[in-house]
């Protein structure tokens, strides 16, 4: 246990309430790890949706349960971004002071820092594949990831996010999932518990069964499909299994099972303990990052046989602690049925596999994955609370930054927010083509563009403050340019910001101890072009009809009509007028 209690807030999703009756991985995963965070002495919230038949707040096994007005979970993505956003604001007007808040949402760590620092560190805990939110949590002081695959990605987005990140697979309830196994063989029973969902790959796992019911001398078997079938709670809606059930159900008779949400964690394990053989044989690319359910069959005794999915790399090893087939070939039902009907054959084989996975997957029981994460976040939020409001706080040494203070009015931060907010969803996530559309959003926020038809932004690029950017006719703003534009940035007629272009027109007064703002205006002149990577410091001006060469640094004006490269920025040669 800490030397002095952590304040932790954890705020999940829109659609479904903790404690989890309705189901959900990363709400039965937080929640669980709440309460033992408050078993160890520690100050937890828990925010989730509100429920009808539960309070607005309450206190449960020592966390404190504040419930707020959410929405159900739709098909499209768009959609569910937007209601993030309105859940992010809702969950933000509530949450306590804190030392460390753990966000299981997309757009709340954009923007929190600058709305409630109050409520402490922030904490990203990232159940899917990033989508390009990464490089929007500048404020976020750590990145939990759950395998390897969705570590890479963030560093992908963001390479400082890399450092940020630490590898932090989902519990189980490892204990109370060995203690259910009860496999017997007889018959061998195939099981699959999950979202009954396309993406699942529940039809393939039908058809390689088909496979399986034309070959002769094999052992008994079943299979038996275990989940919520309904869109509100994530599955592929009953017209979707009704007509799988129609085409499958006559074929395989009696050996097809399909069972509603079990939600009760013991009832669970139960049932995975019945099941010989786990069969988790998912098509999605982006939509899987761990596996809950594998692990928690492999828990249970099950000998697990999974797609190649990368994410479940950290689960499966192929032969050794489970089966892997290929599920992106044409003949994939055959492949998949090889497996399965290789494990039922040889009991010897699916017990020695069963029990190389049970062990494997005993380092992310609960009491080893909480001890891991209340360790990080002491570390984090140490110093912080050495010198908390009721510490006496003893005189230092000057430091640069002391004394600094924000030059933003409170209008400013808060057309900033907004902003933020908007540019991480409807800009960023807006088509490619798109270059009007995300000019006249830049002009909605007092952008001077006199003809957003005619200039072209790309969707990765990020701008501080749109109404201190101009963008004349038939400029460009490149992939991932960074418009930092703390004063004005000016692009001239034709003006061209080639990908990765950083435009800072900020700096600080470094002969100071407050280190205070400094901000000077950048132009870009007419026709000029910025080759990729280019630096521009702040005061700079381009000329018109200036090449820069690419990962220059360019922190002196530019004459007009020259090539220019280098680390300082200097002149090459005269350029010549363009050809037509």
């Amino acid at each position: 246990m800490q030397n002095s209690p952590l304040r932790i807030t954890i705020v999940t999703g829109f659609f479904l309430p903790v404690p989890p009756v309705r189901g959900g991985a990363i709400e039965k995963t937080w929640h669980n790890l709440a309460v033992r965070f408050a078993a160890e002495g520690h100050v937890v919230t828990f925010i989730s949706r509100q429920w009808p038949s539960m309070p607005k707040r309450e206190t449960l096994s020592g966390v404190t349960h504040i419930r707020v007005r959410g929405f159900d979970h739709t098909r499209f993505l768009k959609i569910n971004l937007l209601l993030d956003l309105i859940w992010g604001i809702r969950v933000a007007m509530a949450l306590p002071k804190g030392d460390v808040v753990i966000c299981n949402t997309v757009s709340l760590p954009v923007w929190l820092r600058s709305l409630k620092p109050s409520a402490g560190k922030i904490v990203v805990s990232l159940g899917r594949l990033p989508k390009g939110q990464i490089p929007f949590y500048r404020h976020v002081s750590r990145i939990y990831a759950p395998t390897r695959v969705v570590a890479k990605r963030i560093a992908s987005e963001w390479a400082t996010a890399g450092a940020l990140t630490r590898i932090v697979g989902y519990p189980i309830d490892w204990e109370m999932l060995r203690s259910a196994s009860a496999q017997n063989g007889n018959p061998v029973v195939i099981g699959f518990v999950g979202r009954l969902n396309p993406e699942k790959g529940i039809e393939l796992l039908l058809r390689a069964s088909i496979v399986l019911a034309q070959r002769a001398g094999l052992p008994d078997w079943r299979l038996v499909l275990v989940g919520p079938v309904s869109v509100n709670d994530g599955g592929g809606g009953e017209s979707w299994i009704t007509s799988l059930e129609s085409e499958f159900g006559p074929r395989l008779g009696g050996q097809l099972v399909r069972e509603g949400p079990e939600f009760d964690p013991k009832r669970l394990a139960s049932k995975y303990g019945s099941m010989d053989i786990f069969c988790y044989p998912s098509l999605s690319d982006t939509g899987e990052t761990f596996g809950v359910s594998i692990a928690e069959a492999m828990a249970s005794g099950c000998a697990a046989v999974v797609s190649s999915l990368e994410c479940f790399n950290d689960l499966v090893t192929d032969g050794k602690t489970g089966l892997v087939f290929d599920h992106r070939q044409a003949d994939s039902p055959e492949r998949l049925a090889d497996c399965l009907g290789s494990l039922i054959v040889d009991a010897g084989r699916r017990r020695t596999i069963a029990a190389e996975g049970q062990l494997h997957v005993r380092q992310f029981d609960y009491p080893q994955v909480a001890r891991i994460i209340l360790e990080d976040l002491s570390d984090l939020t140490g110093a912080d609370r050495k010198n908390g409001n009721n510490a006496p706080m003893t005189r230092e040494d000057p430091f640069l930054g002391q004394g600094c203070s924000t030059p933003y009015t409170h209008g400013e931060n808060a057309s900033r927010l907004l902003w933020a907010v908007v540019q991480a969803t409807l800009f960023r996530l807006s088509p490619r083509p798109w270059h009007a559309f995300r000019a006249r959003l830049l002009r909605a926020f007092g952008a001077n563009i006199p003809e957003p038809g005619k200039v072209v932004i790309f969707p990765t690029a990020s701008v501080v403050f749109p109404a201190r950017l101009s963008l004349a006719p038939r400029s460009m703003i490149g992939p991932n340019v960074s418009v930092y534009n703390l004063a004005t940035i000016s692009l001239l007629r034709g003006a061209n910001v080639s990908q990765n272009c950083h435009l800072c027109a900020g700096t600080h007064d470094y002969l100071r101890w407050s280190m205070s703002l400094v901000a000077k205006p950048i132009t870009i002149g007419e026709n000029s072009w910025l080759g990729a990577d280019v630096f521009v410091g702040p005061g700079v001006s381009i000329g018109e009809l200036c090449v820069v060469g690419a990962r220059s640094v360019v922190v002196k004006d530019l004459p007009s009509h020259t090539v220019c490269a280098g680390n300082p920025c200097r002149v090459l040669k005269e350029r010549p007028p363009p050809s037509a």
